[in-house]
């Protein structure tokens, strides 16, 4: 290491920070979606559906505009290694594609602090799906901490008279739960797949453009064999109203967070991106206070606190084993 090791962990610290604010707005965003512009009577929300492809479109564009630029500054810009290779990225393309329309739904119908707690749900998922996928194994302390997340996410729900949240559904827990699910099984894909070989001659910008594009296709093809009325009512209001300038700024972000998690996962693992999701929940309790209003419970608090730390306590057990870094600029 010598010389650079310090330099590797400031970029880590970075890339970890950056990640961070990027997963704890998008609870937020996603939420205001659903409100749009409050001078617009009658607002309809861009069906989840159709975001998430606007969305892949946005990453698509955003990954070649970035690789003609490193063509065009002579860096490496190759974007092809096989058939075989680019078709491991199709099943945790699909996965995430099922995962982030139920994410738009969850989103929408319950507080940003609220999501982001549930969320860390996907912990315990991640550690499942990585001793299926990946053999890893889980060490009794990980568990422990799995255990302290359950106990965190139930007392992050809970007033403090002991009811639920308002914010609190069984609906909204199922569909937490299974898109935890979801998350856990395409982090797990996505890391074994940008781990490999072939993808070590490739940039981030290069894996995220064939993601995306699995993603695209993939839900075009659902869109075309399900159309939904209300997009074609949503469109018709949408040229009325003009820009929405949140819907924009939102699908951005989930662009690049998909393609900032994804640099995550490659230079650590699934288990540093749930860290770093469950850092998160305290951004997006403030942001969600400065911008909605909103004023969790002492004891949402609480549970985000012990949330966090039974993040830390099995990250610091996954990091024993440091992961095999590959290509990432």
């Amino acid at each position: 290491m010598g010389i650079g090791a310090p330099a590797v962990g400031f970029q880590m610290i970075c890339l970890f920070l950056v990640s961070t604010t990027f997963m704890a707005f998008k609870p937020l965003l996603l939420h205001l979606t659903a409100r749009g512009d409050r001078a617009q009577e009658h607002y309809q929300a861009l069906p989840p559906a159709f975001f998430q492809l606007a969305v892949e479109a946005s990453k698509i564009c955003i990954c070649c505009v970035v690789s003609m630029g490193r063509k065009a500054w002579g860096r490496d810009a190759q974007l092809w290694a096989g058939t075989r290779h680019t078709l491991g990225f199709l099943p945790p393309a699909l996965v995430y594609l099922v995962m982030n329309v139920l994410t738009v739904h969850a989103a929408r119908m319950m507080p940003p602090p609220t999501f982001q707690l549930l969320a860390n749900l996907k912990i315990i998922f991640t550690a499942i799906a990585a001793h299926i996928f990946m053999k890893k194994r889980v060490a009794c302390a990980q568990w422990c901490a799995l255990s302290l997340l359950t106990v965190g996410v139930a007392l992050g729900q809970m007033e403090e008279s002991g009811r639920v949240t308002r914010g609190f559904s069984s609906v909204g827990v199922l569909l937490m739960t299974l898109n935890s699910a979801l998350s856990a099984t395409g982090g797990v894909l996505t890391e074994s797949v940008l781990k490999g070989g072939r993808s070590a001659n490739l940039s981030i910008w290069a894996t995220n453009l064939h993601m995306a594009l699995h993603s695209l296709v993939g839900n075009l093809i659902f869109v075309l064999a399900f159309p939904d009325d209300t997009f074609h009512s949503w469109w018709a209001k949408a040229r009325g109203a003009g820009v929405d300038a949140v819907l924009v700024i939102t699908m951005i972000n989930e662009a690049m967070n998909g393609i900032v998690l994804s640099l995550l996962v490659r230079r650590l693992d699934s288990i540093a991106k749930n860290y770093a999701f469950s850092a998160s929940v305290f951004v997006t309790g403030g942001f969600s206070a400065l911008v909605l209003g909103y004023r969790p419970p002492l004891s949402f608090y609480a549970g985000a606190a012990v949330t966090l730390f039974s993040s830390g306590l099995y990250a610091h057990t996954a990091i024993a084993v440091p992961s095999r870094v590959e290509k990432t600029d």
